[in-house]
Order: C-alpha cells, then structure tokens, then sequence
C-alpha cells in the first residue's frame, strides 16, 4: 500500500479539493482508503459520512475503527462530528508516543488496499510529523502567491528533517493550485517557484474556476466533468503517475 499525504500548514490552498479528487481518481482502478486527519472535517463533509465506527480518532485510543464503504473503491476513515478530532489532538499532546500508532494502523491495513490518501490539518504538530514519516509521498499544494511560499519554505524544511529522522525514501511534490494566467504576480512567482524547486514543482497547475466549488456542492468529483478545469487535474494526476511510477 502507497501512503500519500497532502500537506500544508497554510490553510485555504486548496488542500483538500485535491486530496478528494485525487482519492477518486486512484480509485477508478485501485481500492483505496481515505483518512481525514483534518479536525475541519471537510474531506468527511465531501464523502458524506460521519459514522462512529469509521472515526480516525479510534486509531490514537486503541479502540476498534471500521472504515465505511463510501464507493466502490473508497472506503472513509473520517475526521467526526463537532470537533471530535480536536480532543485526539489534546490527547495526543499529554501522550506523544500514541501517535505512532498511526504506524500500527498503516501496517495493518496495507493487505487490504493499494493506495492510502491523507488529507492533514493546516497546522505542524506531531500528528502531522507521523503521517509525513509514514508517507511513501508528500503533495504540497500552493497559491502562487507571496505568502503561500512563504509557508512552502518551512513544510519542505520539515519534510527534510523528517527525511533525516528516518523516511530517506519520502518524495515530495508541489502542486499550484488556484492559479490565475491573467495575474502578472501569480505568474511570476511561479517562475521563481519552479526555479528554486525545479526538482518538486509539477509542471502542471490547476487553474481557479468556480467550477471546483459547484463540484464541492455537489460533493463530486470536479475531474470528471466536462469542465475545463477538470482537464488540469487530470493533467496533475497523471503527471504524479509519471513522477511516482504508480
């Protein structure tokens, strides 16, 4: 089982849209579990299922945790109701160690699916440090903005701390996202981007369109419609494809 993680301790990127559509694209043809780590829980509103026996939290407590079958090929570890995230955060500061029993849990179910996607809270904390150590690959999704960057800094900072602390064999890219080619700015800083991260940068962006929020209401897939934004994350996806020899 691959574990992917989308990471980024700035909120608003993004993040999340592209974890959700990207789980549905692995699972056209791979069975493949979700797992929102996110207290936010808007990847859980999106897959429209807030089970008790499915929530994530079950893992930091040793408690049994069943995944719901949300398609097909999906099956939802969820972030809960109300919140419920936020008190395995607390429970986690007081008792560190337990994170790593995300580990425990990753291990167990790497028989049963092809593919892990891990959307996280937009925020460095030690559940974040786990999920980064238990990821085979790391998706930073950006605004090709100032202060998106900025943030881009200290993730691939802490990606390579981690790197050092144990997973040599993590590989990480960066996704912009929301990207306007009208904005001389936006253009620019993608220029530099991709100057000082050439390596991690993909070459293919997703551009902003109200389509991606009229797909979220719907709670569907944004690349399967005849949009033409759904065209750049294809594009995306099948770059990650190349890049991670799925």
């Amino acid at each position: 089982m691959k574990v992917i993680s989308f990471i980024n301790h700035k909120g608003g990127v993004g993040k999340t849209t592209l974890a959700f559509n990207y789980a549905h694209y692995l699972g056209q043809k791979n069975k493949v579990l979700f797992m929102d780590l996110d207290p936010q829980m808007a990847a859980t509103f999106l897959f429209d299922n807030f089970e008790d026996k499915a929530f994530v939290g079950r893992i930091f407590r040793e408690e049994t945790v069943t995944p719901s079958a949300v398609t097909k090929n999906i099956d939802l570890l969820n972030s809960g109701s109300g919140l419920r995230l936020l008190e395995i955060k607390s429970f986690l500061h007081a008792r560190p160690a337990r994170a790593h029993l995300l580990k425990k849990y990753l291990a167990a179910a790497a028989d049963k699916y092809d593919y892990c996607v891990i959307d996280t809270a937009p925020q460095i904390d030690m559940l974040l440090d786990s999920t980064i150590m238990n990821s085979q690959v790391c998706i930073i999704p950006v605004q090709s903005e100032i202060l998106p960057i900025l943030g881009l800094e200290a993730i691939n900072k802490l990606i390579e701390e981690i790197r050092l602390a144990g997973n040599n064999a993590i590989n990480y890219f960066v996704a912009v996202n929301m990207f306007s080619k009208v904005t001389n700015l936006q253009k620019k800083i993608l220029a530099e981007m991709k100057a000082k991260y050439p390596k991690i940068v993909l070459e293919n962006y997703i551009r902003r369109s109200i389509a991606v929020v009229e797909a979220q209401e719907r709670k569907t897939p944004i690349f399967k419609s005849k949009k033409e934004v759904a065209a750049d994350f294809l594009r995306m996806f099948r770059e990650l494809d190349r890049k991670m020899v799925i």
